[in-house]
């Protein structure tokens, strides 16, 4: 079955949870747009529409539905495809992305994810390291010890030939 934003409420997609719908949802205005870009009114009605949708992220980040990280995934990706839709529509376009706010990319919780990852990756890496160095040394003395039974099986063999 395909799924369609204009199958859906921004009621419907928050109570389902269906966030990855939102940056799409300016496709149920696609058509309009041009109208939109010339009625104050209905620019307004839009602006409402996308103000809700943040208002509804921020509550269900704060209630804990939604983590930080996908709450700036969405915001950003939203703001991506406004950008792309409404470039000819330059009042749809401030007005629309103005709604979608510009704090998304410098969340703390983002940011800390981030650097959380990062240090898990180095710490990883050197714990990685550690271990192929242990390996290393145990790989080593089994040749050592391989080498000496060598030398003694060859000097005996020397004595017996002798």
């Amino acid at each position: 079955r395909i799924i369609k934003v204009s199958d859906f409420s921004v009621e419907e997609i928050f109570e389902k949870h269906l966030y990855l719908l939102i940056p799409y949802y300016i496709f149920n205005f696609e058509k309009d747009l041009s109208l939109i870009e010339e009625d104050e009114g209905r620019m307004s009605a839009l602006a409402k529409v996308y103000d809700s949708i943040v208002y509804r992220m921020n509550e269900d980040q704060e209630n804990g539905t939604l983590s930080a990280l996908s709450y700036g995934v969405i915001i950003s990706m939203t703001r991506k495809v406004l950008s792309k839709l409404t470039r000819k529509h330059e009042t749809v376009h401030k007005k629309v992305g103005d709604s979608m706010g510009g704090k998304v990319l410098d969340l703390p919780e983002i940011r800390a994810y981030h650097q959380g990852k990062d240090e898990g990756r180095a710490e990883g890496r050197a714990e990685g390291r550690a271990e192929g160095l242990a390996e290393g040394k145990e790989e080593r003395k089994e040749l050592e010890l391989e080498i000496e039974r060598l030398r003694k099986e060859n000097e005996l063999l020397r004595k017996k030939a002798e």
